[in-house]
């Protein structure tokens, strides 16, 4: 089983320019094109947040217009950038999937890896959050098999070490963390947000973030680092399910060079 894992990609309605500068469907064209010339195809797209920079109906429009042109379903992941209701309605997911109501939480169980999506978005706030409700939905579909299970969610449970990037709220994932600790089931946790690809021991499985498909953060890892993106590479992940082991690839695709500072 192959799982192809974009993130973070942007995008903006056409003729535009998220922040006035990056091409974010220009960029996830060439993404798609690359994922379309990989010579193992793909089971599933895995799409973990940000999908869209405003979360209106006419940016999802195009990024399912790109994406229609890739060989496998995508599944997407609600980010601090999307709407909820918007994004379900654009990728019609109360008819594809179980949705738990009023979130975008859902189990896909056709591959021989579970895979469930959490949804950590805060209406309002680019803050993560994880309410009552969604933990014992995690819960529960944890514990209800246990087959091995690939996590995907937006905003990474651990540190980033990008520090105008972390939670206010340090701990906001710690019931995730004993959650996911008594499932064994769990053998990746595959987050976005961070625009980069980081890798973590977490919970007792391995938590990584994907790098984005059009501006990845600047790597500025001192306690006075300041927004700033780097037009650079942009990327994929690759994760290949042997059936005893998982195993992540980072895939970069060719970019420009340049560094866009953001006023928070």
């Amino acid at each position: 089983m192959v799982i192809v894992q974009i993130s973070d990609c942007h995008v903006v309605s056409p003729e535009r320019r998220a922040y006035g500068r990056v091409d974010t469907a220009g960029l996830l064209r060439r993404a798609v094109e690359a994922i379309n010339a990989l010579p193992q195809g793909p089971d599933v797209i895995m799409a973990t947040g940000d999908l869209v920079q405003s979360g209106t109906a006419e940016e999802y429009a195009t990024f399912l217009e790109i994406t229609a042109a890739l060989p496998a379903p995508v599944l997407p992941v609600v980010g601090n950038h999307d709407l909820r209701d918007t994004l379900a309605q654009a990728f019609g997911l109360e008819s594809r999937v179980r949705l738990q109501p009023g979130f975008i939480q859902y189990a896909i169980e056709d591959y021989p890896m579970r895979i469930l999506v959490i949804d950590t978005h805060t209406p309002g706030s680019s803050e993560p959050s994880l309410c009552a409700e969604r933990l014992a939905w995690i819960e529960r579909r944890l514990a209800e098999d246990t087959r091995p299970t690939f996590i995907a969610m937006h905003h990474p449970p651990f540190p980033s070490g990008v520090a105008w990037m972390e939670p206010k709220q340090a701990d906001w994932a710690q019931p995730l963390c004993e959650i996911i600790a008594r499932h064994s089931s769990v053998v990746r946790l595959a987050c976005g947000h961070v625009h980069r690809p980081t890798t973590v021991c977490w919970a007792g499985t391995c938590a990584m973030s994907a790098p984005s498909t059009a501006h990845q953060v600047f790597p500025d890892l001192t306690p006075a680092a300041r927004p700033r993106f780097n037009l650079e590479a942009p990327g994929f992940l690759l994760h290949q399910w042997t059936g005893t082991d998982l195993i992540s690839y980072g895939l970069a695709i060719p970019g420009m060079a340049d560094t866009i500072e953001l006023s928070r």
